[in-house]
């Protein structure tokens, strides 16, 4: 032989993190999700792609490239037609193949939620105290709520609050100076996707009507009760 080669034999596929901001969001309200994948070794990429898949594993959505990763993609709920993506549940699959022809694949789950969460909330009065009790679907995703007790001219007595699902029982102690008749609460609520919820009531309209159901706007202001 008058010359002679090198051949390097590469059999692992490269290593590929991806960072996300969110793992789910409101297209209503302009809110979208950012893909930053990112090499982990020293393998050399030939091309990358990215899949949005729906709950049946169909595409709706997806982009590819040669070479290098890209430094961020961003997904804002639209398929490949450039209609909105409906509410749901989604997955999305990411490729990277280096120049050897091994594939690192990573996948995730994301969720579209334009809805925003609708609350129901029940009070009785037991001797000096009352209680509140709340419910909604576990669907709701709920991020932060908050409780505010305020007296007949609307100013705020007392407030609790907290991250995350409500407590299954909120008590307000009945104070001497303050009539519950011409009292009344705000419950707030924002969910994982930024859609908020609010309603005001007045404890004794709560009282005197126990079946406490409520149809809810699309801004998640609450609007008529039946």
């Amino acid at each position: 032989f008058g010359a002679a080669g090198k051949i390097i034999v590469d059999g692992t596929p490269p290593k590929v993190s991806m960072a996300t901001n969110r793992k789910i969001f409101a297209p209503h309200k302009m809110g979208y999700i950012t893909f930053t994948p990112k090499l982990l070794s020293l393998d050399e990429i030939d091309a990358w792609e990215i899949e949005i898949l729906d709950k049946e594993g169909k595409r709706i959505r997806g982009d590819k490239g040669y070479g290098k990763l890209p430094k961020g993609l961003i997904w804002r709920g639209e398929t490949d037609k450039l209609t909105q993506a409906s509410d749901g549940e989604y997955t999305y699959r990411f490729m990277a193949k280096d120049i050897a022809g091994n594939k690192a694949v990573l996948t995730d789950s994301l969720k579209i939620k334009n809805n925003p969460p609708v609350i129901k909330v029940d009070v009785n009065k037991v001797e000096d105290k009352v209680l509140f009790t709340f419910e909604h679907s576990p669907e709701d995703d709920i991020k932060s709520w908050k409780l505010s007790i305020l007296d007949k001219g609307g100013k705020t007595v007392k407030t609790v609050e907290g991250a995350g699902e409500f407590p299954q029982k909120v008590e307000y102690p009945v104070e001497a100076e303050f009539n519950i008749n011409s009292m009344a609460f705000l419950v707030t609520a924002v969910d994982n996707a930024d859609n908020s919820f609010s309603l005001t009531k007045s404890i004794p309209s709560i009282l005197s009507k126990k079946n406490q159901f409520a149809k809810a706007e699309q801004k998640g202001q609450l609007a008529e009760d039946f």
